[in-house]
Order: structure tokens, then C-alpha cells, then sequence
């Protein structure tokens, strides 16, 4: 059995921090805090597993935090080891993924390792930070787009980013989610492939007209970010690009190869914001989470990974696509629009996916935001099959919740076990209709 902390102060110990520093990590960083509740105060525990990957995925910002003192004096000395080995090997891990050494003992001499944004200037760097190229672009990128780390790593389920040998002939590309400066200019985004001298090899910008329904959705789309695909039979790796409709809700996934050609789109009638690769009940998929316009609710297709074509489920003609390739998910899961969201008139998200080593996922959501911009956590728990496990709120939800009721929004107090429990109701595309009842993976594809 996976070994588990079970206190604040257990946590705390192995990260070598004081537990004011991984309470205030948990509120700003998302850091994997697990909870029951208790006669009189919340019962808290974590898994070490859980905590390395974040570490993992979160290193730049834990070093940043440390390097601008923000740690509280009860930080143990002698047992940051654990923060800074994982940090360490996380950062190393990044700058080998960055030369193209994932699949090497050591980056190749004279390949691409690193990058620089400087107004309309891309400047990319060897290992040694030697210069290697530039390019100029027509117009100065948004720079700010480029500063979450997590959004320019590998364990990412969005990104921005990457350095990476895409076809696996020794020579490190760059892909660019190019965003231009600006109010106004994201329908511009386009995803722009560099060989390892500088050329542009290809680019990528969503220019689709769509129909759903009686309704017709035509350019501009606006390109929100894409994900690299694990390495195929070929050695190969594929690049999945997210665009939306600048005004609506159509939202498509297409997959392309490392030459650029679109082999697959996948529509969604709403918004998505996360991809992951997985493997669940025995097949290797893509998930894909969002919301779902026409639901009011979260959602999570589960996507062929080496078919991913068609589009969503819908139960009224209007979220249904009438121009998109046939095909549909090989599963499709709708999470509970929460108390919050009802109250707010918002529509919640799947925003985070993590796959375990285990097999199991978990999907982290929001509800919210509220005018102070505050929003909602959730967190659900799936077993290597998709059948959920648990589901949880956690500390911002607790906290949205007690603001609206300070405003008179909501007239009772928080009860956490209350709330937690009625997330359990997700609900499963069958095919034909959604259903509180699990669906075998497959069963509701089209």
C-alpha cells in the first residue's frame, strides 16, 4: 500500500518546510493536500508520490519562492534535500527534454537548448548558452504569455513551448505558440515550427468554418496552446493543437504530425483547457478537459489517441455538429455543476488532469469565478477504468463559499462532507443519452 502522510505536520516534514510554507503552497500552488472530514476539523493527508510530481511540475516556481525568501522560518534546514533534489532533478529533466534528450544520455553538441523572448526577437541558445539563431517576427509577442513555467515543460497539459526532436533524426525543432502583443490580436496566434537552424519548417493557424446545429461559426478561431505526444512506433511525436471560436463555444482539437498535416480533428461544443496522455482501460488515449455549453458542466472526453476524429456528444440539435468528421469520443464524462456555479450562473471547468504512474487520474476543476475573481476547486478521482473513486471540494471552494454567504448569496453554512458528496454524480455518455451509470470505454463512441 502507497505510503500516506497523515498530518500538516507529516507534510511539512517531508518537504523539509514549515507547515505554514505547505499550507500556503496548497492555496497558491495547487499543492496535493487530500482531506476528510472530521468531528471538529478536517482530517488532511497526502501522498509522497503525488508530492514528487508536483515538485516536479512546479520546481521553477518553488525555487523562485525560495530564492525571494518567502519561506517561513520554520523551514528545516537539514531536511530541504527532498524540495531540492526533486527541484534539481525536475530542472534537469527539463533542460534534457529541451535539447532533445529524453531518448539520449546527453543532448546533442550545437542543438537547440533554451530560448529567450526579447519584443519581436526569438533568440535560441545551445546548451552552453551559446547563440545559435534569431528570428524576427513581424510583430512584438505578448511576453507576459510565456512566464508560467508549467505552461513550457514537459508534464504539462497545456503548452506554450517545447525543444524537442520531433521526428527523432538528431536534430532538436522548436515549436512557438507565437501570440502577438496586443489587445485585440490573438486570432493571430499560430503555432510556428523552427528547424534546428532557424528555418521555419512549418506553421499551423486555425482557420475553420464549422456548423453546429442551424448555426454557421466562421473565422477567426483564436490557437490557445498545444501538447506533445509521447514518441510513436516511428519515433515520431505528434503535436495537439487547442483552438476556440473568438465569440463562441466550438472548440477543436486536431492532431498533427511532425511535418505539420492535420491527421485528425476532434470539436467540442465548449471550451478546453487541459490535455494529458493515458491509458485507460487498456487503450492509449488523449484526454480533454473543459465545459460543456450545453450542459453546464465539466467535461472530459476521452479521445483514440490514434483516432481521435469526430465531435461531442450533444442531447439537443444545436450543440450538434453537423460539418465535422464522423466519429465521436470513446468516452464522454459530464462533472456535476456544483452549488457554486448555480449561484454565480457560471459553468464549471476541468482544468488540471494528472495521470498517476498507477494508471488512476485525477481531474482538477473550477467553479467560479466570482467578481473578485475567485473560483472554486474540485477535485475528482478515477480508477485506471474511469470509474470514479471519490471527489472532493477543497480549501478555495470552502472559501468562495463562506464570501458568498458574507454578500447573503447563500443562506446556509459550508458543509464540506455535504458538497463532496453530491460531486459523485457525474454522469456518461451511453450513446444515445447521458447516464448516472458507468460506460465501459467505447460503449458511447459514435
Amino acid at each position: 500500500m502507497e505510503q500516506k502522510l497523515a498530518s500538516w505536520k507529516e507534510i511539512a516534514n517531508y518537504l523539509g518546510k514549515g507547515v505554514r510554507t505547505v499550507q500556503r503552497w496548497e492555496q497558491t500552488m495547487g499543492l496535493p493536500v487530500h482531506r476528510l472530514p472530521g468531528k471538529t476539523k478536517d482530517i488532511v493527508y497526502a501522498f509522497p508520490a503525488e508530492i514528487d510530481d508536483w515538485l516536479r511540475t512546479n520546481s521553477v516556481r518553488v525555487q523562485q519562492q525560495a530564492q525571494a525568501g518567502q519561506n517561513d522560518n520554520q523551514d528545516k534546514s537539514a531536511r530541504n534535500w527532498r524540495v531540492w533534489l526533486v527541484v534539481a532533478g525536475a530542472l534537469a529533466a527539463l533542460a534534457l527534454a529541451a535539447a532533445g534528450g529524453w531518448h539520449r544520455w546527453a543532448p546533442a553538441a550545437g542543438q537547440p537548448a533554451s530560448f529567450q523572448l526579447k519584443g519581436n526577437k526569438l533568440i535560441v541558445y545551445d546548451q552552453l548558452r551559446r547563440q545559435l539563431w534569431t528570428h524576427e517576427f513581424d510583430a512584438p509577442l505578448n511576453e507576459a504569455y510565456y512566464r508560467n513555467p508549467s505552461d513550457i515543460g514537459s508534464e504539462a497539459n497545456r503548452q506554450l513551448a517545447a525543444l524537442e526532436d520531433l521526428d527523432q533524426d538528431g536534430k532538436t525543432e522548436m515549436l512557438l505558440l507565437a501570440a502577438p502583443d496586443g489587445d485585440g490580436e490573438a486570432w493571430k496566434n499560430t503555432l510556428v515550427c523552427f528547424d534546428s537552424s532557424g528555418r521555419i519548417r512549418w506553421q499551423y493557424h486555425p482557420a475553420y468554418t464549422v456548423r453546429f446545429g442551424d448555426d454557421l461559426y466562421e473565422p477567426p478561431f483564436i490557437l490557445h496552446f498545444f501538447l506533445l505526444g509521447s514518441r510513436g512506433a516511428d519515433g515520431s511525436r505528434a503535436v495537439w493543437a487547442v483552438s476556440y471560436h473568438n465569440t463562441w463555444f466550438p472548440t477543436v482539437v486536431a492532431k498533427l504530425n511532425p511535418e505539420g498535416k492535420v491527421l485528425a480533428e476532434y470539436w467540442h461544443a465548449g471550451a478546453i483547457g487541459a490535455l494529458a496522455e493515458a491509458h485507460v482501460g487498456g487503450r492509449h488515449v488523449i484526454l480533454a478537459g473543459g465545459t460543456n455549453n450545453e450542459q453546464f458542466s465539466g467535461a472530459v472526453s476521452i479521445l483514440n489517441y490514434d483516432n481521435p476524429q469526430g465531435s461531442s456528444p450533444a442531447a439537443s440539435d444545436k450543440y450538434r455538429c453537423r460539418t465535422c468528421p464522423p466519429g465521436g469520443p470513446l468516452g464522454y464524462i459530464l462533472l456535476p455543476r456544483p452549488e457554486l456555479s448555480r449561484v454565480l450562473d457560471s459553468r464549471p471547468y476541468a482544468t488540471r488532469i494528472w495521470v498517476r504512474g498507477s494508471g488512476e487520474v485525477e481531474i482538477g476543476a473550477v467553479a467560479g469565478p466570482d467578481s473578485t475573481g475567485l473560483r472554486g476547486g474540485m477535485a475528482f478521482f478515477f480508477d485506471p477504468d474511469f470509474h470514479l473513486q471519490s471527489a472532493e471540494v477543497t480549501d478555495t471552494y470552502v472559501a468562495l463559499h463562506h464570501q458568498l454567504e458574507a454578500r447573503g448569496a447563500l443562506k446556509h453554512p459550508m458543509d464540506r462532507r455535504r458538497e463532496s458528496e453530491a460531486l459523485k454524480r457525474i454522469r456518461y455518455w451511453d450513446g444515445e443519452k447521458f447516464t448516472n451509470e458507468w460506460v465501459p470505454l467505447g460503449t458511447g463512441g459514435r
